[in-house]
């Protein structure tokens, strides 16, 4: 008995000289390892006849050869690998990976497992052979909406296939870009202060990219000079006195202002 590949006779020895992957079992199996791309092709068992009889050979069986996916790759990313997106807007992922075969496919998650699904608006895939190498490149998108909460967030593209002995996966982080949101806090916590004191007011300013402009108003009138996000009003006077005091943050998405009303205690002056 002997094993034929592409009908040409491997030998009847059971470790097949010329063939250091194969060898013969002791119930007259081929055993080929590790396999590689060339064992792809036609194999035939042969039974020798004798003095009254032909050969007898077996259907040909054949060997197709399966590889996992490589890594894969999501486009558009920068070296740091981040996407910036703007608040409000929609994001448009592509991953797409090669090598496989079968076809891979492809999915999409959150870095975070504690975290909520991605929600995807829309999804696509779709998949092209390689004819030289017989393997196959699958490419997915996907679109989800965006809002300030994601900034940072970790979306995972995994491929697989039935010959993976592990998913591969590749990520990229979000860069939310957001216009200023802006709120006051001040020292004196409820905005009451005696006339006289000073008052530090803080322009508490959330917005990326950070801003590039913080302007003040006191009843709507520019202060000049004043373009730090705190402001601090020393001696406080009565024109102050249910004044309003008011901060704006601008970037290149837009801007925001925030108003307190102060209230002053008020000195009582002999006449």
């Amino acid at each position: 008995m002997q094993w034929l590949k592409n009908e040409f006779g491997l030998g009847q020895q059971d470790d097949l000289p010329g063939y250091p992957r194969y060898s013969l079992t002791s119930q007259g199996y081929l055993r080929i390892s590790p396999v590689t791309e060339e064992d792809a092709q036609d194999y035939q068992c042969q039974v020798g006849g004798g003095e009254n009889g032909r050969a007898i050979m077996s259907r040909k069986a054949k060997i197709s050869i399966l590889y996992p996916p490589g890594t894969p790759a999501i486009l558009a990313t920068d070296n740091s690998g981040k996407i910036s997106v703007s608040e409000g807007s929609s994001a448009f992922l592509e991953c797409q990976v090669d090598g496989a075969k079968p076809a891979a496919t492809l999915s999409w998650t959150t870095g975070d497992v504690n975290a909520a699904p991605l929600k995807i608006d829309s999804k696509k895939s779709r998949t092209l052979k390689d004819d030289k190498t017989q393997t196959f490149k699958t490419i997915s998108s996907v679109q989800f909406h965006v809002d300030r909460s994601m900034q940072n967030k970790t979306i995972v593209c995994t491929a697989e296939n039935v010959a993976s002995k592990e998913p591969t996966t590749t990520s990229v982080q979000l860069d939310v870009l957001t216009k200023p949101k802006v709120s006051l806090g001040l020292n004196t916590g409820a905005g009451v202060v005696r006339e006289g004191d000073s008052v530090v007011v803080q322009c508490i300013i959330d917005a990326n990219p950070p801003p590039y402009g913080i302007s003040w108003r006191k009843n709507g009138i520019v202060m000049t000079g004043e373009t730090s996000p705190r402001l601090i009003l020393e001696n406080i006077d009565s024109s102050f006195n249910n004044g309003v005091v008011s901060c704006e943050a601008r970037n290149s998405l837009g801007s925001e202002t925030a108003s307190t009303t102060l209230k002053l205690l008020l000195l009582q002056r002999l006449l």
